[in-house]
């Protein structure tokens, strides 16, 4: 998957637009004719690289009070829920059937948990 650099993409077309409706301009069309001339080659489109996604730091999550996060278990297996600061500092996941600590001995880090902002790319762990 790509990104499109939506402002690359913008500028891109308003140059178009302005050569269209210039002097040469044929009139009809215009809006088909710039969108043609951008698509016959895919990577002509300006994209950008998506944000890192690695895991969450425990001061990261901190600041994350009710913000979603992408939880992925050991065997791949991930699932989204809620950030929710706990008594004392803690942090936990609420997820649909519960709430669960992500310190101490059962908590989701120590069985390998890896906890993310959006749901990790094939192949990362």
């Amino acid at each position: 998957m790509r990104l499109i650099d939506a402002d690359a993409l913008f500028d891109f077309l308003t140059e178009q637009l302005e050569k269209e409706t210039g002097a040469y301009s044929k009139g009809r069309n215009v809006g088909l004719n710039i969108a043609r001339s951008f698509l016959p080659d895919e990577n002509s489109v300006p994209t950008i690289d998506p944000p890192p996604n690695d895991p969450l730091t425990l001061e990261e999550l901190r600041e994350m009070d009710g913000e979603p996060v992408y939880v992925r278990y050991p065997d791949s297996y991930g699932e989204w829920g809620l950030v929710e600061i706990l008594h004392d500092d803690h942090i936990g996941i609420r997820f649909r059937d519960g709430l669960v600590d992500i310190g101490g001995k059962y908590g989701l880090l120590s069985r390998g948990a890896g906890i993310y902002r959006r749901r990790p790319e094939e192949g990362m762990t």
